[in-house]
């Protein structure tokens, strides 16, 4: 009976294993390409065609960059790290992108109306707050399941960026045409205050003081100014509601846009991209609200690196063009990151001495990627600015930076430990669920196998190897993708490791064919790589398969036989342990000396026996009993 049952599960798993991966597979083939992913190199070839318009010539090839794909346009961008969500708001395909920043997948996009802009979120309540720029509207989104839960359509004019006071239960929007800024209750969603600001008003900063005073921070595109607005702190019903008023105004001239507070050292950093700089503005009671340093916001050369930091804003004429816009702060490294969206690089400032460390090369954002997207979308010159905003967050549990490129776009990523910019491998299968790659990299001990559309990340210049392997009922075709300084080379299938992979490896044994092997390094704009498979033959794969099984039926009178000698030989080495058992205490009748001594020995045997795994533990618990009562029988002795 146990050997037809162990019989009947080997055959179920042969046909779990063949034959239902195969149908699976089979109708997976069948289905419309979705956007199961999101989590994209951006490096594939894109066409550039000639300018003069009476010609479909291709005059190049440009790479584009590594990053986060999303939809159209990217400005707004938030993290909940405890739901391992980026939120990112797509200005001309007036959508909403919810990623897993976990795994890079695209877990759904939201439609929203005309132009979302600036976004922010409540980690406690898991609302999304996104500003509707051409809808003058405010959109609240449950950030789980990406529903709309209300739409604030009053109130709110041109809204640029959302600021989230949680602690307060407060929200803060910046509109842009009628230069206010709108107060609004997150538990009741009214209106608190509408507070007259400066002119174009569009970033927002907060801030608490060591007192417990809350403040907000206003910057103003049209005169220079920074305003500084002073919280009612008091959660009051609105009978009792005390005015939020604005108490300084800070002038540091040019366009200031991105705004950055840090509560521990006091200071607040403000871009300014007509300037080219950082302006560094002190928030304690000595020269509070008062500009103590101006600094060039980048550079493009590493030999300029002594020359662009100023102790005034006198010599900011001789800043490099690079117009910053989006500024992060670290408060725990105390590192200020800078976007500079025409040098297409993050400056890394450290915060103690005010100084650029590091710049890091992101996307690509010159005007003529942005002049093509805006060409392409329909939207005129007049809407370029404020539409060239990088926004940037940041992942305080995996400590990765993530800003949004507009014209690219595109999200890149920074790892804030490295200081550099991850790049990924994209890979496909074509078509899909035809095979799978493996590839392995220098910098890491780990195999990775894939069977589907995935972006996995490597550091810059990583050395990758990758051998393709197709499925059942397919044949290797070719590699495709924008892969540079590689090397193809034929080399033998190897099984990859079982428990990664156990299906396919189980696949891989009835492939007798050969899988190329590609080596190549990651580029700063990573790599795209399309492994291309065809439909082969298979009868013969699966008469293999089919093999296996009329093997073991054919073996089933030679398994029998062995499973009877073995039941035989159990059965005798049982019978020959009890008949020594049994001698040992009747030799107690001549010699009890001898009969204990054979007792004990026998004793030791089937402790023996029974750790190594060659008697159960019922029979070690019978004959030990057996055993103690005859040496009690004898003189009384216990074990």
């Amino acid at each position: 009976m146990i050997f037809l049952f162990l019989s009947a599960i080997f055959f179920i798993l042969c046909f779990v294993l063949v034959f239902v991966p195969f149908f699976f597979q089979f109708e997976l083939l069948y289905e419309k390409s979705s956007d199961l992913w999101t989590f994209i190199t951006r490096s594939h070839i894109q066409e550039v065609y000639a300018t003069d318009g009476n010609s479909s010539e291709k005059k190049g090839l440009v790479p584009t960059e590594a990053g986060i794909h999303v939809n159209s346009y990217p400005i707004g961008i938030a993290i909940n790290p405890l739901l391992k969500h980026i939120y990112v708001t797509n200005q001309f395909s007036n959508t909403l992108s919810i990623i897993n920043s976990d795994n890079g997948r695209l877990l759904r996009t939201v439609q929203l109306d005309s132009s979302p802009y600036g976004i922010d979120n409540d980690i406690i309540t898991n609302r999304i707050y996104t500003a509707i720029l051409g809808d003058d509207s405010l959109a609240i989104i449950d950030g789980t399941t990406g529903k709309l839960i209300h739409k604030i359509q009053r109130n709110v004019k041109t809204p640029v960026d959302v600021k989230v006071i949680p602690n307060q239960d407060l929200l803060y929007v910046t509109n842009i045409d009628n230069n206010t800024v709108s107060k609004f209750s997150t538990i009741s969603n009214n209106i608190k205050q509408i507070i007259p600001v400066g002119q174009s008003p569009y970033s927002l900063g907060s801030y608490q003081s060591s007192d417990n005073n809350n403040y907000i921070f206003v910057t103003n595109l049209r005169d220079g100014l920074i305003n500084v607005i002073l919280m009612n702190n008091t959660k009051q019903k609105d009978s009792s509601f005390t005015s939020d008023k604005i108490i300084a105004n800070i002038s540091i001239g040019g366009i200031p846009v991105g705004i950055g507070v840090n509560d521990v050292t006091n200071k607040i950093y403000v871009t300014n991209i007509q300037n080219n700089t950082v302006s560094i503005i002190n928030i304690t009671k000595d020269d509070r609200y008062k500009v103590i340093k101006t600094i060039c916001s980048g550079y493009f050369d590493d030999e300029y690196l002594t020359q662009v930091n100023y102790q005034s804003t006198e010599n900011i004429d001789k800043c490099d063009p690079v117009n910053p816009t989006g500024i992060y702060i670290d408060k725990e490294k105390n590192i200020i990151y800078v976007s500079n969206v025409k040098s297409s690089k993050i400056s890394v400032i450290n915060g103690t001495t005010d100084i650029i460390e590091k710049e890091i090369l992101i996307n690509l954002q010159t005007n003529e990627y942005l002049d093509r997207f805006i060409k392409e979308s329909g939207q005129s010159k007049s809407n370029q600015f404020p539409n060239i905003a990088s926004f940037m967050d940041f992942d305080v549990l995996t400590k990765t930076l993530y800003v949004t490129n507009t014209a690219s776009n595109s999200i890149s990523v920074v790892n804030s430990t490295s200081k550099k910019l991850d790049v990924g491998l994209q890979t496909n299968i074509h078509p899909p669920n035809s095979g799978r790659i493996v590839c392995s990299s220098d910098t890491s001990n780990d195999t990775i196998s894939i069977d589907h559309s995935s972006f996995i990340r490597f550091p810059f210049g990583s050395q990758l190897n990758c051998v393709a392997y197709p499925g059942v009922s397919y044949d290797f075709s070719y590699w495709s993708g924008n892969i540079s300084n590689n090397s193809i080379e034929k080399d033998q299938a190897q099984v990859v490791e079982f428990l990664n992979s156990f299906i396919f490896w189980f696949r891989d044994l009835f492939v007798d064919e050969e899988s190329p092997k590609l080596n190549f390094t990651m580029t700063k704009y990573g790599t795209a790589l399309t492994a291309n498979f065809k439909e082969g033959s298979t009868i013969s794969e699966y008469l293999n398969v089919l093999l296996i099984p009329i093997i073991f039926l054919a073996a089933i009178p030679g398994l029998k036989w062995v499973l009877k000698k073995y039941r035989q030989r159990k059965k005798t080495y049982l019978t020959k342990r009890k008949m020594v058992i049994d001698d040992a205490y009747k030799e107690s009748q001549n010699n009890p000396e001898e009969s204990l001594y054979r007792l004990r020995q026998i004793r030791n045997e089937i402790i023996k026996d029974f750790f190594n795994g060659h008697i159960t533990e019922k029979d070690y618990k019978e004959w030990m009993n057996q055993i103690s009562k005859y040496i009690i029988a004898i003189n009384g002795e216990e074990l």
